[in-house]
């Protein structure tokens, strides 16, 4: 087990270079490790009730959570156009 926990972001990035390895190489067990940790990270940052996802793993606890709803409700304005 990690002495420290991975966060979403952990968790994409090595989502992303293991289809990267899969589509360089068509080795089925870079696919196969990919699936898997997609299903993973469904399951450990998925916001069922909400939809979207967590920052950290929901069975850590509300504290980084807790952000994401205030991130998630952030209004962004346009920019104006240029002259």
């Amino acid at each position: 087990m990690a002495r420290l926990p991975a966060y979403l972001e952990d968790h994409a990035f090595l989502l992303e270079a293991l289809l990267t390895l899969y589509e360089a190489s068509f080795e089925e067990r870079f696919f196969a490790w990919a699936r898997a940790l997609a299903d993973e990270i469904l399951a450990r940052f998925g916001d069922a009730r909400r939809g979207g996802f967590f920052v950290a793993d929901v069975r850590e606890g509300p504290s980084l959570n807790a952000a994401t709803e205030s991130i998630s409700a952030a209004v962004t304005t346009p920019c104006p156009p240029r002259p």
